[in-house]
Order: structure tokens, then sequence, then C-alpha cells
């Protein structure tokens, strides 16, 4: 055999006892209880809400990631006792290269058909708009992996990217005469990517009843010193993909007058997330 190919014999050999070894050190690396506290903690803070979890776990395939539970995020006290957004699962992925270094660094926030009701109350208030408001307390400290004597983990507790995938959002708008319901999102796929200052947002969803297509692409959201969600200024495009609008105009409209046919186009938005305008 040459001696390149002794080489990259070497080399491949190296790689897989390297791969090997992360596999086996991954569970020693991650201390899952002070994590589950790491994340809830700072989670908290930064949606201004309490954030729980049933249970953590560390998986090594396809990439490593932290395995969260019965996630629940609470709802403005305001609006009612239930969560405002709950899921099954959520995978939080571990950025290989730092944790082998003993840091502990996320990447992306992949959360599994999360469930989230808004609902608007009578004087036009969204229980959504009190996320990333300021929690009590002081702001949770870094931590460190377990046996790790590296730096902290502050810089990178919060995702890179937050994915939301297969989602159901319910709208609900609680008139003078009680709560009463209206449509929803199904099928909800969206990326939310920090970026200079705004967020980016893309993806689509089907708008029920009536399975319009929606799609999202170039919005930003930017809060630019906004005291609430809702203030934030909002821009990008909306795309809609309707073949019959007759089940969705009589959710919104009643019976009467009954309108049907189909609808395809593009809109502009502006505005602010509260009080959004398309054209």
């Amino acid at each position: 055999m040459s001696r390149f190919g002794r080489w990259v014999l070497t080399a491949a050999a190296a790689i897989v006892v390297l791969a090997v070894a992360a596999v086996v050190a991954l569970p020693f690396l991650v201390d899952t209880r002070r994590v589950q506290t790491l994340i809830a903690s700072n989670a908290s803070h930064a949606l201004g809400r309490p954030v729980r979890f049933e249970a953590v776990s560390v998986s090594v395939f396809p990439l490593p990631a932290v395995e969260l539970r019965g996630l629940e995020v609470a709802e403005d006290p305001r609006f009612g006792t239930g969560p405002f957004v709950r899921l099954d699962r959520g995978q939080l992925r571990l950025r290989l290269g730092p944790l082998l270094q003993g840091r502990l660094e996320f990447g992306d926030l992949i959360l599994k058909k999360p469930v989230a009701a808004v609902i608007q109350d009578a004087a036009g208030r969204w229980n959504f708009a009190s996320l990333g408001a300021p929690a009590p307390g002081p702001r949770p400290g870094p931590s460190r992996p377990r046996g790790s004597p590296g730096t902290g983990a502050g810089g990178g507790v919060l995702a890179s990217r937050v994915k939301l995938d297969g989602g159901v959002v319910t709208y609900v708008s609680r008139g003078r005469g009680g709560a009463a319901g209206a449509y929803r999102l199904e099928d909800v796929d969206l990326t939310l990517t920090p970026d200079a200052g705004s967020f980016a947002v893309g993806g689509s969803a089907r708008l029920m009843p009536g399975a319009v297509a929606i799609t999202l692409t170039d919005v930003t959201m930017t809060p630019n010193g906004a005291r609430a969600l809702t203030e934030a200024k909002l821009a990008g495009r909306l795309g809609i993909d309707g073949k019959d609008l007759t089940s969705l105009v009589a959710t919104v409209l009643g019976p009467e007058p009954s309108i049907g046919g189909g609808v395809k186009g593009a809109l502009s938005l502006d505005g602010t997330v509260g009080l959004p305008r398309a054209s």
C-alpha cells in the first residue's frame, strides 16, 4: 500500500475514533439537570413568561441535541390560566465543536407540532402583546456543563434560530358577548432568525376553513425600541392561494351574504405586528 493510502486509512480511523468518543462522552459533557434549569430560566427571561417542560434528555443522532418533552409557555394571566403554547417535543441542537472543548453553545431550536391560542379581547388587546416584557428578578447568569473548567454558556444560552414544524394556531376573538371562535392556521412551518437588530421570518401555513395556502417571504420584524411585541415594525410579502373561499368568508362574515370563488396573489406587508397593513 502506498504512503498516501496508509495516510487516508489513518485519517479515516482517527475520524471514526473521534466520532465514537464524542458519542460516548456526550452524556457526561452535558449535565441535563443544569441544562434544564438554564434553558427554563433564560427562556422565561427572554419571553417575560414562565417556561416549563417535564423532562430533558440528550440525543446524539442525527446531530447532538437536547430533547425537551412536555414544553409549555404560560399564558398572560389576563387571558386565562392555560398555556399560551404547548408541545410534546422540542429539540435544541448543540454545537459539537464547543461541546468537545467543554463549552455549551446552542444552535437551532426546533419545536415539533406546537399548539398556540391567539386571543384578542373586547378592547382589542392581544394575548401575545406582553411577550418579551422584562421578567421580574435578576437575569439568569452563565452556567457550565458538568465537569467543564471552560467558560460559561451565557452567550449561547438562546438558540441561534427557531423553527416551528407542523404547528397549529387558533384565533379567538372575545367580543362583549363572551368568547367566540373564528379560524385557525394549520401545518405552520416557520423559521425565525435574528438578524442585526431585527428578526427574519419565513415559512408557510394553511388558513382554515377553506385550506387557503399562506406563504411569508422576506418578512422582517424590527423591535426598534418597541415596548411590546405588537409595536414591532413589520415588512415583507404575504402570498395567498385558495380555490374556494366560501367556508372561510362564512366563518368571518356569517352565512349571509354568501360569497365564493378562489383567490391567488401576493400582498405587501407593513405597519406593526399588532396593526398590520396589506396592499
